[in-house]
């Protein structure tokens, strides 16, 4: 069946249905967001090449000059956005990433993760904002276990253990590191060939701290 198209005056006609104002009104905030999406890039690149300072001496005063007719908060708000933008366009191209489609997500992305974390991509293009800001926090205070299909052998738990297919983590005790991190501590983990060499890093740590 033909999907019915509407025109932008279809709201002013004399019969209209549910269906066709809405599909109007999507039609219109799908242009809104590919605009706030360029103005962003744009303020982002002022701010980011110093450009600027062809009339102020620093991006605020720019934009108080008001030479745009967004509100200042707006204003700043948006260019922060482009910033991330800059900053992760290689990324963004990447992963075949649209700036109007996520700018709501981008604000929330740490360089920390995108170096670390090989799934944060994936995580970032099918996670809500909610899920997503829930996600991020997560990984930077917690154990993260990812799917099994997310890599090649299955990461699973047994009572305090961590399993990589049926290869047992040695010297993580998750029980321990539940009630660590509840107490608000971090782990700092070395990767060491034997338990010989693990005892030593043991003691000098103990000792140091």
């Amino acid at each position: 069946m033909k999907t019915e198209e509407f025109e932008i005056d279809y709201p002013f006609k004399e019969s209209v249905t549910l269906a066709g104002i809405e599909s109007v009104m999507r039609m219109i905030e799908n242009d809104i967001k590919i605009s706030m999406a360029l103005l962003a890039v744009s303020l982002g690149r002022i701010k980011r090449d110093g450009l600027f300072y062809d009339v102020a001496s620093n991006f605020k005063e720019y934009i108080r000059l008001e030479r745009t007719n967004l509100s200042y908060q707006k204003a700043i708000h948006l260019s922060e956005i482009g910033l991330k933008y800059w900053e992760f366009q290689t990324e963004f191209r990447q992963n075949k990433l649209k700036l109007s489609k996520c700018m709501s997500k981008i604000r929330l992305i740490d360089r920390n993760l995108v170096e670390n974390d090989p799934m944060f991509w994936g995580r970032f293009k099918e996670l809500s904002v909610r899920e997503l800001k829930a996600y991020i926090e997560r990984r930077n205070s917690d154990i993260n276990v990812y799917t099994a299909n997310s890599m090649t052998d299955k990461i699973r738990v047994s009572d305090a253990s961590l399993f990589i297919g049926e290869e047992k983590i040695k010297g993580i005790n998750l029980k321990d590191a539940r009630e660590q991190t509840a107490a608000g501590r971090r782990a700092v983990v070395f990767w060491v060939d034997n338990d010989n060499q693990a005892r030593k890093i043991r003691r000098r740590v103990e000792n140091f701290i």
